[in-house]
């Protein structure tokens, strides 16, 4: 029988591709790394799905990309502003003319699974799905941290990730608050969606803005499988009402008939949540020995792919920090040093970014609709400087380029 206590250096709550990533560095430094999560597999619902040159650039270090790419579609089409239906193209944004830079489109699940494959390989790292977490505290000395999950299991570590998602308990157990606010306008559904649009001229990456309807479609790597956002004004919904499946694949149905083309009754829809969209971020990422990362410090609107990206980059950060701490006799202060300049991207980079693009692809105030008018009018005319202005944000995103 297994011993209802155990220890190891590191101590990951979370096994999604943060928690996932953040693992996979520290293996590959030598840490033992133990990681709990409360469901009993990867989760599968329609989340992130876009890979940007600096996300690949960690995947690189980590020797993880070419794998994702095999399973992922490379998008060299660029993305593509349209109106609803057979309506035509607004503007094209292309991709940049190397190869190396284009991003790479597959569902965060896959990821996910692609790196717990790989953690198979180190048997200083244990995963432990359906423990879902329950008490923690740290010693007074702040040298470990001691927390408690389904069915009494005690787990002792140095280290502990918070990497357990946007209802973190980890967070909540630590007393760090999430400051920022709600958009109170709409709600946002995601879906996976079985469709050929390829065939109706559709390409990989588009953005659809229409009088009354708006959202992302884009290919969930190869084969015929899409994911499909759009918004649903708060108007439409009853906050009172717990979501129904059923009820949303009907109402699913009706939106995809405006937002697509062709005979959209054949679509096949696979998988459908429904979320609000918040711009919130922790008023620290560290407190004593434990560490926030992800969507348990930061949570942003997906649109701009900005989301899973950060995430993705604390992850980078973090183990990187740990590392030196654990493995290199660093200075503890790392650890604040990675919450600190992480915090900061979040609040100067993702935060301003994804709500510009986010106003850009739905706003219908008047300031919104100039902004996003003169949007497609810069990137008809391939002026440079100003989409080079809006790109930097990608760029700075990250925080470890300099390895």
């Amino acid at each position: 029988m297994a011993s209802n206590k155990t220890s190891s250096t590191v101590c990951v709550v979370g096994a999604g591709p943060v928690g996932l990533f953040t693992t996979l560095l520290l293996a590959q430094a030598g840490v033992d790394v133990t990681v709990f999560e409360r469901e009993d597999a990867i989760v599968q619902s329609p989340r992130a799905m876009g890979y940007f040159d600096v996300t690949q650039a960690e995947f690189r270090k980590a020797g993880i990309l070419e794998e994702i790419k095999e399973a992922g579609l490379l998008n060299d089409q660029g993305l593509k502003w349209r109106r609803p239906k057979d309506g035509g193209y607004l503007a094209e944004l292309p991709t940049k003319p190397d190869p190396s830079m284009w991003p790479v489109q597959l569902g965060q699940h896959i990821v996910g699974e692609i790196i717990l494959s790989r953690l198979a390989q180190f048997p200083k790292v244990q995963v432990s799905f359906g423990h879902e977490l329950h008490a923690l505290e740290q010693s007074e000395d702040n040298s470990t941290v001691v927390t408690t999950y389904t069915g009494g299991r005690q787990h002792t570590s140095q280290y502990l990730v918070g990497a357990d998602g946007g209802k973190s308990t980890v967070r909540k157990l630590i007393g760090v608050q999430l400051e920022g606010f709600t958009w109170e306008d709409f709600q946002m559904v995601a879906l996976n969606l079985e469709y050929d649009l390829s065939s109706l001229g559709w390409a990989c990456g588009n953005a659809v803005v229409g009088d009354d309807i708006w959202g992302i479609v884009a290919k969930l790597g190869k084969g015929n499988l899409w994911r499909v956002a759009y918004g649903i004004p708060t108007s439409e919904l009853d906050p009172q009402e717990p979501f129904d499946k059923e009820r949303e694949l009907a109402r699913a149905q009706v939106k995809l008939a405006k937002l697509l083309p062709g005979s959209t009754d054949e679509a096949r829809i696979d998988m459908i949540s429904l979320y609000r969209l918040r711009q919130l971020c922790a008023d620290k990422f560290v407190c004593g020995r434990v560490a926030l990362a992800g969507d348990s410090a930061h949570l942003t609107s997906p649109v701009g792919g900005l989301g899973l990206t950060t995430g993705l980059l604390d992850a980078a950060l973090l183990g990187r920090n740990l590392k030196k701490i654990i493995v290199d006799n660093e200075p503890p202060s790392l650890l604040e040093s990675y919450g600190e300049t992480r915090r900061d991207v979040f609040q100067n980079v993702t935060n301003p970014s994804a709500i510009f693009h986010t106003r850009l692809l739905t706003g219908k105030d008047p300031e919104a609709v100039a902004m996003r008018e003169e949007f497609l009018e810069k990137v008809n005319a391939r002026d440079f400087g100003y989409l080079k202005k809006i790109g930097e944000s990608y760029a700075k995103i990250t925080s470890t380029r300099d390895e």
